[in-house]
């Protein structure tokens, strides 16, 4: 028994001893070890005992309704209630958090970076053919090939299916959602952890990545395990093998370690088993790092260089377009009045906001996906000021029954202000259609046909995926490229910016020898602008002028809603321009027998003729646009004479400068 702390804040209470709870006596550090009380628990049993002391004034039955409802603090025969009442907000949180990540998660095909982690699952499991297209290695070196092999087990579950690596990593999303309570939980309390599990259940943004085969949802579920030093030194390890840039964890462990004082109790010989333990998780990864060092150096070389060319505000826009700007300008606020605040709690959310924070803001490369580990944080800070700020109210207010009611109020606006991004985000198309397109090319096209299609470092390993046919990018990016049969070629970078060796020196070349035949265009989103409505970018311009000049044909279009977002052409000749030579000639009485060949036709057309006007007759051209003629030059032959050849697609050719001998 324990006397209350002083309340400055509120009216003066009359002085009698009272226990004091867990919950009141503040909240559990990372470590296990008691943290000084928080002003939320101080002003939270004020305002119980003014509860109390009108407890006589309030009909049994409604007192009870209250303490259902969380609005006064129940009694002991009450407990019971409380835990199912618990129990029931768990399990409808739980099941919001299951239902929108698993919602028609096969609707639409993988993304490049989707296709390239499950193809990798799938050599892992065994499927031999996929080891042409992906290989057992980060080309970013952005991670250790974790979460590939749980997909890998999971493969060997349920089968090969696009399905399956978003299940797993819906499944690590799902499971962030009673982590983030369980945080909560320990940092604060349980009303703090319920709120936090909301918050993080209804996150749009989360919502999104957590329904996507990428690294990013289990990166999140790793990354916020309880930071006792042993499991927080495993998991740490599975972490930056998700993911590299998991190794900020150790940064924001370090901080709060060092904020919060902690690491003075922690002794010499539970440093060395700490680090033990991360060695023994970190096996794996050492393992891969050994067997060629040299690549992966190369690898993180090419990565460091990449960069966004993006304004300062990215994340900040980015989070506003899935969340609306209610969530984001919330976690903003949170922020600000935490670092006031600055409970023990605090300091490990605000050492992992500020680090990740921080380190993403400032790395030149960005990305929409980078900032999910940090949403979990963001939840149980903002959870907590909500429910420290109505309690404050509560220890403040002359009705405290009356105030009680605002962290459940402000709780429920804010879920019914989710579901409008919530219903958007399911509805929204995850893909352009590349797996619909790539399945048409399975079925449509020769096993050894060559595909290209618009890239920024990625894409042609979708079409790979579902189709099996060697597939190149077209694209400016700073990302080594697996070429089919495991070849992998760094990025050319060139003095004025990005490479450009994918769009003006390996284009042509595949396509005028051969191993390309068919070109992929696909935008984003459908788009309906007055003016040039599917060239977006330089690059889509530039691939479409490739298409154009190799004569492409359009043989079939993919539509999302009523709206085309993907056109195949099949490659209609092998060079952007006919070229023509004559040789061996030989004068006759009726003019020069010439022989003349062309290259560079529409693949299979009639080639014609002509010699000043007088036509010579007519050719075919083989598959590969080439023709060969034995004709002869009427009289007189003049070097200002043309000997033209045009094919029915309008490609043509001219020589001049003829002679008779």
């Amino acid at each position: 028994m324990t006397a209350r702390p002083a309340l400055p804040s509120c009216a003066p209470l009359r002085s009698r001893s009272v226990p004091i709870s867990a919950s009141q006596t503040g909240s559990v550090s990372p470590f296990g070890r008691r943290a000084s009380p928080t002003s939320s628990s101080l002003i939270t049993s004020a305002s119980d005992e003014r509860n109390d002391m009108k407890a006589s004034a309030t009909p049994s039955a409604a007192r009870a309704l209250q303490r259902i409802l969380g609005l006064a603090p129940p009694l002991e025969h009450e407990r019971a209630m409380v835990i199912i009442r618990d129990a029931i907000l768990a399990i409808g949180v739980l099941g919001i958090a299951i239902f929108t990540r698993f919602w028609m998660l096969g609707g639409t095909g993988f993304s490049g970076d989707e296709a390239v982690y499950s193809g990798q699952a799938a050599v892992i499991a065994g499927k031999s053919e996929m080891a042409r297209y992906f290989v057992l290695i980060s080309r970013g070196n952005s991670n250790f090939l974790m979460f590939q092999y749980l997909v890998a087990g999971a493969y060997h579950l349920f089968g090969i299916s696009d399905a399956v690596p978003r299940i797993v990593s819906a499944v690590f999303s799902t499971l962030t959602v009673p982590i983030a309570y369980e945080l909560g939980r320990t940092l604060f309390n349980r009303r703090v952890a319920i709120g936090s599990a909301i918050l993080l259940a209804v996150s749009s943004y989360t919502i999104a990545l957590g329904r996507l085969a990428l690294l990013d949802a289990a990166l999140g579920f790793w990354s916020h395990q309880k930071l006792w030093l042993y499991a927080f030194a495993g998991a740490a390890a599975l972490t930056i093998q998700v993911k590299v840039t998991g190794v900020l964890v150790l940064g924001i462990a370090a901080l709060y370690l060092l904020a919060s004082g902690e690491i003075r109790e922690i002794r010499l010989r539970q440093w060395v088993r700490g680090g033990a333990v991360f060695i023994l998780f970190m096996a794996p990864a050492l393992i891969q790092l050994a067997a060629d060092p040299q690549q992966f150096l190369a690898l993180l070389g090419d990565s460091t260089r990449r960069l966004s060319n993006v304004p300062s505000s990215y994340y900040f826009l980015k989070l506003s377009s899935y969340e609306g700007f209610i969530f984001p300008t919330l976690w903003v606020l949170a922020v600000v009045i935490a670092v006031r605040w600055r409970a023990q709690g605090d300091k490990l959310l605000m050492a992992w906001i500020l680090v990740g924070t921080l380190f993403f803001q400032l790395y030149p490369l960005k990305a929409y996906n980078y900032l999910l580990p940090l949403i979990p944080a963001y939840a149980v800070i903002t959870a907590r000021v909500i429910i420290s700020a109505t309690d404050r109210l509560v220890g403040a207010a002359r009705y405290p029954r009356l105030a009680r009611i605002m962290a459940p109020v402000a709780f429920g606006a804010l879920l019914l202000s989710a579901v409008a991004p919530i219903s958007n985000t399911l509805a929204a198309p995850q893909g352009p259609g590349l797996r619909e397109a790539a399945m048409w090319l399975a079925e449509h096209t020769p096993k050894d046909a060559g595909v290209m299609t618009i890239s920024q470092g990625s894409a042609q390993y979708a079409i790979s995926f579902y189709s099996q046919r060697d597939a190149y990018p077209f694209g400016r990016f700073r990302l080594a490229t697996v070429m089919p049969g495991g070849e992998i070629l760094p990025p050319q970078l060139s003095s004025n910016g990005t490479p450009r060796d994918w769009v003006v020196y390996w284009p042509p070349r595949l396509i005028e020898g051969g191993v390309v035949s068919y070109l992929v265009y696909w935008i984003d989103q459908p788009d309906d602008p007055p003016d040039d409505p599917l060239v977006v970018t330089e690059t889509q311009r530039q691939f479409r002028t490739l298409i154009e000049a190799y004569g492409g044909q359009l043989t079939y279009t993919v539509y999302s809603h009523h709206e085309p977002t993907v056109w195949i052409y099949q490659v209609g000749k092998l060079l952007p321009h006919p070229t023509l030579n004559v040789a061996d000639r030989v004068p006759s009485k009726t003019g020069v027998d010439v022989r003349v060949q062309g290259a560079g036709y529409s693949l299979g057309s009639a080639v014609t003729l002509y010699y000043h006007r007088s036509r010579l007759g007519v050719f075919q051209a083989d598959a590969q646009g080439r023709f060969t003629a034995q004709v002869r030059l009427p009289t007189p032959v003049r070097t200002s004479y043309q000997l033209l050849a045009i094919d029915s697609a309008g490609n043509r050719a001219i020589v001049t400068g003829l002679k008779a001998t």
